[in-house]
């Protein structure tokens, strides 16, 4: 089916010329609720083309809607997002309450912050949330979120960080006790390997010359070879 759309003419808005909404088709299909046809091509903003003809989508914040509800002539939407007053009079409600009351059983619009709030939600009249109006400032509640995060983080990290570090002491400080074994190896070894070994190679073999004591005593006997070799080595 045919349904009307409307958009902010900008133009318009900027001169005071009323109406400032202007309607543009879309399809939508038959079986389909066509009051929520109708948001969701709004939420969707005027195509390229509309948009050179200086049509625009006035959202202040807000990024859709999560719930649609209609009774006794009254229409409720609930809308999504993060409501921020532009600082005048026109805002998202113009335009919204326009694409509704199109239809003739709608009668009232109730337009609803994301966080389920109207100003007048029991009266059977239009309604928008107060965040739309010029004056509206936000509570300061958002900036503590923030800051609390920042003082806890930093605080623990570098407590914790000292924690490990004298345990890394302990470990050096038995890995020399443990060194001074091999110490002791070194030093028994060298000490008798090469006190035996000048003993009998060079030292007694010439300082036993009293060989030739025995020698000439039993020579009587072996005159020839015993007293010609030794005098004539030496």
């Amino acid at each position: 089916m045919r349904v009307n759309v409307y958009f902010t003419d900008n133009e318009r808005l900027i001169n005071g010329e009323l109406p400032y909404e202007v309607p543009v088709t879309r399809f939508a299909p038959s079986s389909q609720n066509l009051v929520g046809a109708v948001l969701n091509e709004f939420f969707r903003g005027p195509s390229d083309v509309e948009r050179n003809a200086g049509l625009t989508l006035v959202l202040n914040g807000f990024t859709g809607y999560s719930r649609l509800e209609y009774a006794d002539g009254v229409a409720h939407v609930y809308l999504t997002g993060n409501c921020q007053s532009n600082g005048t009079l026109y805002t998202i409600a113009r335009p919204l309450t326009v694409n509704l009351k199109q239809f003739p059983d709608v009668q009232f619009v109730k337009i609803y912050d994301q966080y389920g709030d109207t100003r007048e939600p029991a009266a059977r009249v239009d309604s928008t949330p107060i965040c739309l109006d010029p004056l509206f400032t936000p509570s300061a509640t958002p900036t503590l979120t923030p800051t609390n995060t920042l003082t806890f983080t930093p605080t623990f990290t570098p407590t914790s960080t000292p924690t490990p570090t004298p345990s890394a002491t302990l470990t050096p400080s038995q890995t020399p006790t443990q060194t001074a074994t091999p110490t002791q190896t070194p030093s028994n070894t060298p000490t008798r390997t090469p006190s035996n070994t000048p003993t009998f190679t060079p030292t007694r073999t010439p300082s036993n010359t009293p060989t030739k004591t025995f020698t000439p005593t039993q020579t009587p006997s072996l005159t020839p070879t015993a007293t010609a070799t030794p005098s004539q080595t030496f």
